[in-house]
């Protein structure tokens, strides 16, 4: 027996384009007037991205530096695709945005490790002033930080993320 098709209930309006429509598009303004032309409510991300996935932003560690937040969920894993130890942590920022990251190094993910074994808790509801990010060489030809046994290597800068402890 086949499985029953699922369809979304609850939908206002769907609106179907004629495909001469869509494929005589040729810039994002002529898209746009079209989506208006034709009674399309045309959203940005930013006022979706709630609706889509878990609710929580991912973003780059970078874009966290400073910026303060309590942390709401933290999940420590094995990544398949690294085949290494990952922590996956959603945020509240101060900025009233719902945020994840992902840390595999010896930076947050270490941290956080440190904080649970030491303080014998979660370190969920913790307030950070932010994340802060630190950079160090990387030798090209063995791949450790700060190397000392290949003199001519070339090195890359890398950056490590840690969660801020002070102001």
């Amino acid at each position: 027996m086949a499985a029953k098709k699922s369809t979304p209930t609850n939908i206002d309006k769907r609106t179907s384009l004629s495909m001469d429509d869509l494929v005589g598009l040729e810039s994002f303004d002529a898209a746009l007037e079209l989506m208006r032309t034709q009674g399309v409510d045309v959203v940005d991300i930013t006022d979706v991205q709630d609706l889509l996935g878990d609710g929580f932003l991912f973003l780059q560690k970078d874009a966290l530096v400073n910026i303060p937040m309590m942390l709401l969920d933290v999940k420590h894993t094995w990544s398949p695709s690294y085949d290494a130890p990952m922590v996956t942590v959603r945020a509240m920022t101060a900025t009233h945005k719902r945020v994840k990251f992902v840390d595999f190094g010896t930076g947050i993910r270490s941290q956080l490790e440190m904080f649970e074994a030491r303080a014998g808790r979660s370190p969920i509801g913790m307030v950070i002033p932010g994340l802060e990010a630190s950079q160090y060489d990387v030798c090209n030809d063995c791949g450790r930080a700060n190397c000392q046994d290949h003199a001519d290597a070339t090195v890359t800068r890398a950056t490590t993320y840690r969660l801020k402890i002070g102001a």
